[in-house]
């Protein structure tokens, strides 16, 4: 667990850095980023119940899924946070593109503040499970 709690951090400064020092950009990335401190907290939580996760995001999806397998007991409102991220970002890396940047832009930033409430809500959720990088030095 302790990787996947070093990860976390590790990609929680970079979001904080990105998120501070270009408040109006990059959105994209932001969510991107987002999404990967997620699956983070998922894989050590993972870790904490002793579940091997697949690689594959795919896999992942059919693993934890309350409709499906749900191998981590995540409630729905978890799960549906994850899946919020997930799809963002997806979102953010393969589609969504337009020959007007402004517009792009202008969505990527709407999808980003939404990224912010999941992520905001998912950690909190992933804290209640005992996974909370501040009290692991």
């Amino acid at each position: 667990m302790d990787f996947f709690i070093t990860q976390i951090k590790h990609n929680e400064h970079f979001y904080d850095c990105v998120c501070v020092n270009y408040p109006d950009n990059f959105f994209d990335w932001k969510i991107t980023i987002a999404f990967y401190i997620a699956v983070h907290y998922l894989k050590a939580l993972a870790t904490k119940q002793g579940v091997v996760l697949s690689s594959s995001h795919f896999d992942v999806e059919k693993q934890v899924n309350p409709d499906k397998r749900n191998e981590l007991g995540l409630i729905r409102h978890a799960w549906d946070w994850y899946y919020n991220l997930y799809l963002a970002s997806r979102s953010a890396r393969y589609s969504g593109f337009t020959s007007d940047h402004k517009t792009y832009m202008a969505t990527k930033e709407a999808d980003f503040r939404h990224c912010e409430k999941c992520l905001r809500k998912f950690k909190n959720y992933m804290k209640s499970k005992g996974i909370d990088p501040a009290s692991n030095p």
